[in-house]
């Protein structure tokens, strides 16, 4: 079986436009992504953009990088997901979104095996159960994905992607766990009152500045690392915690 990463990213942000291709140490957010997630590979990855001309940059940044991108929709996100599963004939595909530079790679390999051991449809994370903001991953199969293009009829659901296949139970089988099986030991501790995602200029100040102190190149910092400059300056989680998230999230 073969799986997609697909990354869903565009220009337009309502909050923070052009986040995404935002630098920090010479390379953009995505750029940072993208090592991250080449470093522990679990399939090919592929952005997800939109038709619109501004969305122009972020192939262009892709053809740097050596990613395929797809484009589609710019409300229709469902249906952008589709085309990019189709064009690489995936079986199992990641949603991942293109504002979470500090992602932990670790998290692709461990849900993919959770949800192939529980024969999921659906396997998402929640912050809401342990993990720092900025660290969501989906991960879905293509007949899920397909039952979700026939049947989901909401605006929300198909600019959102997956909500159908968590609110439908009764059609697919889905789980919500805070950090996977595999890495419940590495994390035991509760750091959901972290918040790594990048949606305002003021979380761009903190990733930056986090980026800026570990960044080496080729190399990926994990966690860990991240938890111990926080603490080695608690000031800094101070810079985005007024910051509220959307009710869902937003970077596609």
């Amino acid at each position: 079986m073969k799986t997609a990463v697909i990354i869903q990213a565009r220009m337009g942000s309502s909050r923070l436009p052009g986040k995404v291709l935002r630098r920090i140490c010479g390379e953009s957010l995505l750029a940072h992504l993208v090592l991250r997630l080449r470093s522990q590979p679990v399939g090919e990855l592929v952005v997800a953009t939109t038709l619109s001309p501004g969305d122009e940059a972020i192939v262009e940044e892709c053809s740097r990088l050596g990613i395929v991108a797809v484009r589609g929709s710019e409300d229709d996100v469902l249906s952008r997901y589709e085309l990019a599963a189709k064009k690489v004939g995936a079986d199992r595909i990641f949603r991942i979104t293109a504002d979470c530079p500090l992602l932990e790679p670790g998290l692709l390999p461990a849900m993919l095996e959770e949800l192939e051991e529980a024969s999921l449809d659906y396997l998402t994370n929640s912050p809401e159960l342990g993990l720092p903001l900025g660290q969501s991953v989906e991960v879905f199969t293509r007949d899920a994905l397909s039952l979700a293009v026939r049947c989901a009829t909401e605006r929300y659901q198909r600019e959102h992607v997956t909500p159908y296949l968590y609110e439908e139970t009764g059609r697919c089988r889905s789980k919500e766990v805070g950090w996977p099986k595999a890495l419940k030991r590495t994390w035991p501790e509760d750091l959901s009152h972290h918040r790594w995602t990048v949606d305002t200029k003021e979380d761009l100040e903190l990733v930056s500045r986090i980026i800026q102190a570990l960044y080496k190149p080729g190399e990926v910092f994990g966690i860990q690392e991240v938890v111990d400059l926080l603490d080695a300056h608690p000031a800094w989680m101070y810079i985005n915690s007024e910051i509220r998230q959307k009710g869902f999230r937003e970077a596609g």
